[in-house]
């Protein structure tokens, strides 16, 4: 069975092919049940509504040896879609005829499936215009750049006055791979924007990543790997297209679903939600580089790679699982740590040469200062959060 889907925001095209004697199968209606999340007066609606819109059985190549079996189909759609169940069409001419006698015949099924309701989708489509709206074209690109430069002149060495220029080698020390921050920003203004609210919003851990970033024992382009995990997140939430290469796989209606809703429930055109994801995602990243490096002092750049694909993993599984009632939420994700259960070292019943016992003393200790040294870029990052003067967000029941 062959398949081909064409991609919309909140909609699926799909068309499924198989040849005769085989079967497809149509998901039921509702196939993403939120049930388990509805909370806080949070009014979701079923998901994967499907509408047949053709389909055919007879001659692959002849459009004149094919039965037209759509309403039949979508006939037998409506029963199941009535009970919340699967449907299977067979492939065989005792079903449909034989219009193509003494030939292979296939069955072909094109259908539509909606999982966003209009006003999810008119969120998520704002967002999108942020991802596809080139930034070196953008009229928001300059005010944006300053913004960045004021926030961020504090994390750079060398800097007299409130600005690092409009193109100074300064900007290399961000993160850029040159003195013209323009020539990183080839995609949308929406990596601009995460940059720009995460130097605003945690100033301070932002600046000590940057810090860091720049030192010999971490070095990397903090700013470029900002960029590639704004395109990342775009691609994860259907935002922009181009997935070619991407780790994470794409979003499952369910949590498109969710994260469409806060959209939504923030305003129409809100982006705090996708620039408070990407500020955990780029803390994690680099708690997890750091770690790495510490690990290995022996690795380059060129192994940053394989980190920023385990991160992304390990952000899309918190994603597909989170309820995305607030913002705040995505906070969570920095604080997740694969470590802590080997603080507590197993008690043994042997004796121990003073060497082995060494060993493990040396062990623990490691694990200790890199648990620690992840907790102090936590709590710089959330420094700016337990500042706030704001309203609570609502959580949870």
């Amino acid at each position: 069975m062959s398949s081909s889907p064409t991609e919309n925001v909140g909609v699926d095209l799909r068309t499924v092919s198989c040849w005769e004697y085989g079967s497809i199968w149509l998901p039921p209606d509702d196939c993403c049940d939120e049930e388990d999340f509805l909370g806080a007066g949070v009014s979701l609606v079923p998901l994967g509504q499907l509408r047949v819109v053709s389909a055919w059985f007879g001659d692959a190549n002849d459009p004149e040896m094919r039965k037209d079996i759509t309403k039949e189909v979508s006939a037998e759609h409506l029963v199941a879609a009535s009970q919340r169940a699967r449907l299977e069409i067979p492939a065989v001419a005792r079903r449909w005829g034989d219009p193509a006698s003494f030939r292979l015949k296939q069955l072909e099924i094109t259908y539509e499936q909606r999982w966003l309701d209009p006003d999810r989708r008119e969120a998520l489509l704002a967002l999108k215009a942020r991802a596809d709206e080139k930034a070196q074209s953008n009229a928001d690109l300059e005010p944006l750049l300053k913004r960045l430069s004021s926030a961020m002149v504090g994390a750079v060495s060398g800097v007299e006055g409130s600005s690092l220029g409009s193109t100074s080698p300064r900007w290399r020390q961000l993160g850029f791979q040159s003195s013209d921050p323009r020539t990183d920003l080839r995609t949308g203004i929406l990596a601009l924007d995460c940059l720009v609210y995460m130097a605003e919003k945690y100033p301070l851990a932002t600046s000590q990543m940057i810090r860091e970033a720049q030192s010999n024992g971490i070095d990397y382009p903090f700013a470029v790997a900002s960029i590639n995990v704004t395109q990342h997140l775009a691609r994860y939430f259907h935002l922009v297209k181009d997935a070619f290469g991407c780790p994470m796989d794409p979003a499952s209606p369910r949590a498109v679903h969710r994260f469409a809703g806060l959209l939504h429930r923030l305003g129409g055109e809100a982006i705090e939600p996708f620039c408070e994801l990407h500020a955990a995602v780029m803390t994690r990243l680099h708690c997890n580089w750091r770690r790495r490096k510490q690990e290995e002092p022996q690795i380059t750049v060129m192994h940053f790679s394989p980190v920023l694909d385990e991160t992304l993993k390990i952000s899309r599984r918190f994603c597909e699982s989170a309820r995305m009632l607030n913002s705040s939420e995505f906070r969570s994700l920095v604080n997740e740590t694969e470590v802590a259960p080997v603080l507590t070292p197993p008690v043994l019943t042997t004796s121990l040469r003073p060497d082995e016992e060494s060993k493990i003393t040396e062990s623990v200790q490691a694990t200790v200062r890199k648990v620690s040294e992840t907790a102090s870029i936590f709590g710089t990052y959330l420094h700016g959060v337990i500042s706030e003067r704001l309203v609570p967000e609502p959580t949870g029941s």
